[in-house]
């Protein structure tokens, strides 16, 4: 499995360059996407399935986004999700519940859009991280 980090030029990478990564690495398992503010909730069409483990915290993906990516019967383990502020907990508390897959999860204490989300994962067998910190979400 390969494993891909884009922080050293988060301003360069947008749906094209995601879009051709995904093309040339079709059986990718790991992606940092964290701080790629430039992404657009279409490259969602180029996940491959093989994604286990997607890091999209500080970006402006949105709902949609999570909305497609459960369509797309992504295996998906491991997602953070800290920092996203067009995502809402309606659509979390949804995607989560529809993904099987999901063992661990990670919002943040200071995202209050995702408060209920938080509140109600709280009961599901699932590993919900929440912290303030997010360079303490690597490498875990």
């Amino acid at each position: 499995m390969h494993e891909v980090v884009w922080r050293k030029s988060t301003e360069l990478v947008d749906d094209r360059a995601a879009q051709t990564y995904f093309k040339l690495n079709p059986r990718i398992g790991n992606v940092d996407f964290s701080e790629c503010t430039q992404l657009t909730d279409r490259i969602v069409t180029d996940i491959p399935k093989s994604l286990i483990d997607l890091d999209i915290s500080r970006t402006n993906l949105s709902d949609q986004f999570l909305v497609k990516l459960q369509s797309k019967k992504v295996e998906l383990q491991k997602l953070n999700l800290w920092g996203c502020r067009k995502m809402t907990s309606d659509v979390v508390i949804k995607f989560v519940k529809a993904m099987p897959s999901l063992k661990v999860l990670f919002l943040g204490t200071k995202d209050e859009h995702f408060k209920d989300a938080i509140d109600t994962l709280k009961d599901i067998e699932l590993n919900l991280i929440i912290t303030d910190e997010p360079q303490l979400i690597r490498g875990g």
